[in-house]
């Protein structure tokens, strides 16, 4: 009940396709994970409970289709595993197509899918397309109906038909087809015949017998080859139990043992081969005993455990592991003398003498039975000197010795049955030298040795009775390297091996009477892993093996001289190995402080077994040895161990494993359905918090299973999990993902197909396909709408544009005919009036000066309107043009001057803006006229190039040059760069005095339509 059971009165058990046990009691129904229970009781407010909480003894059943039937004391349930839900059957007066009665005593469906239920009342037959029943009751007036209707047992026998037992009536054999019934009664006076009367259980063996147990009549068996004629009834009924016995419950499990379960009289078991029966019944004194002798129910799970149900408890047996136990029964004069076992050791005749720690010594007689005893008792002037036995030997003189903790060392006089006490005098140095001996060992050559906990290592002379004596001394490194000696070891090479309680494992020179040790060293990893030596001994192979405390396991290679550490990392239940013996198939056995522990050298694993797999106890003593036979012994702190290593099996049973919970933000979640029927689970983005509980159902020792998860889409490998059972994920992203778990039993055997889900985390609306989806339709048509009015826009702007440049085109035109045909003609005019007003003789020369000043200013005046009215007018927009204007234009202003113009050939088709003409032309002009005005130039050449859109204009003369940086800052100067920004240009103009001057300009001539860069 600490697990969670409702009840300790078990009433059934069975196990469900999916590995849950399920578990009856009288108080609700139970289901096992391996770690706890969960409990399904009648609920008045719920209709999908079940319909009431005495579910009877033997009316629990599975059906083909995973359907989990229950009968109570209160109808018959059917348990949905997909949905959990209980769907009732119950009596009903008014219909004679229901349930025949409430209480529901027996469950059986056929290999036709044919389902039975035997009531209080009668016999259902289940019509599963009306969901009623039809009735098989008895009739006083037919003998071939039911002979009682208290149906309570249920098994199909051939072609179909039913054995049916009944409480008063007794045996039924019932063919469906034609719905007769057989009775098989008997005659209660015949001496020796079983009274069929009262039958509370039936099982039909793999061999066809039916056997009935009966309530207070014994066990009977009707035998496969006696047929079914009832014609001579010595032959067909044996009784095999005493008549007295109340059998509840029969099972069979897989090696043909038949169990019987009785109401008080315990639980037997019997051999088919010999035919002989066990008895089990409940022992004070023995924790490991049945609960209780009222057995309700048994049942063999998958993994081969027994599962006994009682009145009072549930147990499992493991039919796996072969363990045979001895411990003290207080009781029990044939019981070990103390439960702590400290010492075991075979003789040559093949008796077992086991030492305790404190009760002194026992031999068994394996095949006689027989324990004897040799308990300590103080006042026993010849008997065991001390009841802490540490040590047991028979060496070749056939003289047995015994060491004891505190009493020294006793030798037994078998015959007598009387010891010797051999202890220290400390008044003489030749005695033992301490009473607390540990090892007694005799060597290849004879040698006896004794170790002592306090006073080093001795040898005895046997001859004179003297021991001398090794002992630690700080000054000599060759001297044993502590008094505290425990194993002493020869090994195969006859080297002698003896290992201390802090001072390491010392290795005896038996030449120079010497020891080497070898200590741990914290900044040696090949050094041995712990001071605390409790064991040494040697494989089949010649390796040498050390046990320690603290330290674990060491291989030691005798050739390098390094160990080699196994730890709890590496599989050993525990850092304490204290025992190691070998079996024959080359695995080393250890007894460590927790279990035992069996370890294959070859593949370097361990497998570990505990108390679950029927060890008396967890914590074993520096006590082991293997038997002739190859049987192996160990002792613990609850009695001798004794088995086979053969007979130890691995649970090969792959368990299934199952998702057991849900849960998000750490509070568990219900599905509406049975997880396991779960395929998927989808959660909005703010539900992220996930977690997931499993179990892998195998029951052998589920503390041992072992788990491995991950989640795809998140993790990338397995996650070892060891034995937990639970995994969380805070803040998954929204995605898909599939939980994967898988685990092993007891003994490691993986499930690797385990149990899976997937989780869907559906995305926030703004991260969803279809949310994205709408903005990229409603960004393509609001783009397509910005495109068509841009379309738009643009196509009336290149409309207004056009219309504006034929308005501006045809401004233009006007405007340079205006200038030239009328202001032009007018300045011209005016020059021309200026020039004849001078030439008149009354005028003095101050005058006339002035008149041809202004006549001049006129002309000039009127030269530059014609170069304005050029630049204006739209017909002259060729770069070839430009080129005619600007040679004309030289050739003008040097009429006095060599000059020479030189022109990109041929000529390219160019258009120029008028922003461009008009800078170029004024920039060439203003080159020319200081060449002309200033330079004093006799010489004066242009050049135009053009390549690739890049136009170059370069003028030169050969004046009288200037200094650049002196006139730098001149107004003509800033003029001339100006006009080349604002086209875009580059100018350069280099002169030194007396060298002349060259002026250059780079303009790329961009298309018409392209803005000028500013």
């Amino acid at each position: 009940m600490e697990d969670g059971l409702s009840i300790y009165s078990i009433t059934g058990i069975i196990q469900d396709f999916q590995g849950y046990l399920w578990v009856g009691t009288i108080d609700g129904l139970n289901r096992y994970d391996g770690y706890q229970f969960t409990v399904f009781k009648h609920d008045p407010g719920q209709d999908a409970s079940i319909s009431n909480n005495y579910v009877n003894v033997g009316a629990l059943f599975e059906d083909g289709a995973g359907m989990l039937w229950i009968g109570t004391q209160g109808g018959l349930n059917k348990r949905d595993p997909a949905t959990g839900a209980f769907t009732h059957f119950m009596h009903d007066p008014e219909d004679r197509h229901s349930l025949s009665d409430n209480n529901v005593l027996a469950i059986l469906e056929t290999e036709a899918g044919v389902l039975w239920v035997g009531t209080q009342n009668g016999l259902n037959r289940y019509d599963p397309e009306t969901g009623g029943f039809i009735r098989y009751q008895h009739n006083p007036y037919d003998d071939q109906t039911l002979s009682h209707n208290y149906v309570r047992s249920i098994r199909e026998a051939e072609a179909g038909e039913l054995w049916i037992g009944t409480r008063g009536g007794g045996l039924n054999r019932l063919n469906p087809e034609t719905g007769a019934v057989t009775r098989y009664a008997n005659d209660l006076e015949t001496p020796g015949d079983l009274d069929l009367r009262d039958i509370h259980a039936l099982l039909m063996s793999r061999s066809g017998d039916v056997w009935m147990g009966t309530w207070g009549a014994g066990l009977g068996v009707l035998e496969h080859a006696a047929g079914g004629s009832m014609e001579d009834r010595s032959t067909l009924f044996q009784r095999l139990l005493p008549q007295d016995v109340e059998v509840v419950t029969l099972f069979e499990d897989r090696a043909g043992n038949l169990w019987i379960g009785t109401w008080g009289q315990g639980l037997f078991k019997r051999d088919p081969i010999t035919g002989r029966f066990t008895t089990y019944k409940h022992d004070l004194d023995n924790p490991s005993s049945l609960p209780r002798d009222q057995i309700t129910s048994i049942y063999e799970d998958r993994s081969g455990g027994l599962w006994i149900g009682t009145w009072d408890g549930l147990a499992r047996v493991s039919t796996k592991k072969q363990f045979t136990s001895y411990t003290h029964r207080p009781a029990d004069p044939m019981s070990l003398c103390h439960p702590n076992v400290n010492q075991v050791y075979e003789d040559r005749s093949g008796g077992l003498w086991i030492g305790t720690l404190g009760g002194g010594l026992n031999r068994l007689l394996p095949r006689q039975g027989i324990m004897e005893s040799y308990c300590y008792d103080a006042g026993a002037s010849e008997g065991l000197s001390h009841g802490g036995v540490s040590s047991m030997l028979e060496d070749t003189a056939g003289v047995f010795w015994v060491g004891t903790l505190g009493g020294g060392l006793n030798v037994l006089d078998q015959a007598a049955g009387t010891f010797t006490a051999i202890r220290n005098d400390p008044d003489d140095p030749y005695s033992l030298s301490s009473d607390y001996v540990y090892t007694v060992y005799e060597d290849a050559g004879g040698t006896l040795w004794v170790g002592t906990s306090n006073a080093g290592l001795s040898t005895l002379d046997r001859a004179t009775g003297r021991f001398m004596g090794y002992r630690y001394s700080a000054q000599d490194t060759t001297s044993l390297s502590s008094d505290a000696v425990w194993p002493i070891y020869e090994d195969s090479r006859q080297v002698l091996w003896v290992g201390t309680l802090g001072g390491g494992l010392n290795k005896f020179d038996r030449a120079t009477q010497t020891f080497t040790a070898y200590r741990y060293d914290p900044d040696n990893a090949y050094s041995i892993s712990s001071d605390k030596v409790i064991a040494v001994r040697e494989d089949l192979n010649g390796t040498l093996w050390v046990g320690t405390l603290d330290g674990g396991l060491n291989r030691f290679d005798r050739d390098t001289e390094r160990f080699y550490r196994y730890a709890t990392s590496e599989g050993l239940p525990h850092m304490n190995v204290v025992c190691i013996v070998p079996d024959e198939a080359g695995r080393l056995w250890l007894g460590t402080s927790d279990g035992l522990s069996r370890f294959d050298p070859r593949a370097e694993t361990f497998t570990n077994y505990g108390i679950s797999d029927g060890l008396p106890s967890s914590v074993f003593y520096a006590a082991c040895d293997r038997g002739r036979n190859g049987q192996l012994f160990f002792g613990s702190a609850g009695g001798l161990v004794v088995f086979h290593p053969d007979s130890i099996h691995t649970n090969t049973h792959a368990p299934p494993v199952v998702l057991t919970g849900f849960d998000l933000f750490n509070e568990p979640q219900s599905l509406g359905v049975s997880l396991s029927h779960v395929e998927q689970i989808t959660l909005p983005y703010w539900q992220n918090f996930v977690a997931f509980r499993f179990a892998a159902l195998d029951f052998a020792d589920p503390s041992k299973n072992r788990y491995a998860y991950k989640l795809e889409g998140l993790d990338d490998a397995w996650v070892d999990a060891r034995a937990r059972r639970y995994v969380s994920y805070p803040n998954l992203a929204p995605g898909r993902y599939t939980f994967r778990v898988k685990g092993t039993n007891n003994d490691g055997v993986w499930n690797e197909e385990g149990a899976s889900v997937r989780l869907v985390i559906t995305p926030p609306y703004w991260k969803t396909r279809w949310f994205r989806g709408l903005v990229v339709v409603v960004v393509v048509s609001l783009l397509a709408l910005a495109y068509r009015y841009r379309v738009h826009y643009l196509l009336e702007l290149e409309h207004t544009r056009q219309r504006m440049a034929s308005q501006l085109e045809h401004t233009r035109k006007r405007i340079a005919d205006d200038l030239h045909d009328d202001i032009g003609s007018k300045i011209s005019g005016i020059a021309l009036s200026l020039e004849m007003a001078s030439r008149k003789d009354h005028l003095d020369t101050l005058d006339r000066d002035q008149l041809l000043d202004a006549s001049r200013s006129a002309r000039q005046l009127s030269s530059d309107l014609r170069d304005t009215v050029w630049i204006v007018d739209v017909q002259n927009e060729h770069l070839d043009e430009l080129l005619d204007r600007m040679e004309g234009a030289g050739r003008q202003m040097l009429q006095e001057n060599q000059f020479s113009f030189e022109r990109p050939s041929p000529q390219p088709a160019v258009l120029l803006r008028m922003e461009l003409r008009r800078n170029i032309f004024f920039i060439f002009k203003e080159a020319v006229h200081n060449a002309a005005r200033h330079a004093q130039a006799s010489n004066v050449s242009a050049r135009a190039t053009y390549k690739d859109g890049l136009f170059c204009l370069s003028i030169t003369d050969d004046g009288v040059g200037f200094d650049v940086a002196t006139v730098r800052r001149g107004r003509g100067l800033r003029t001339l760069h100006k006009r080349a920004r604002e086209i875009g240009g580059h100018l350069e103009i280099e002169s030194r005095p007396g060298q002349g001057t060259a002026v250059r300009l780079s303009v790329r001539i961009p298309d018409p339509e392209t803005p000028l860069p500013r």
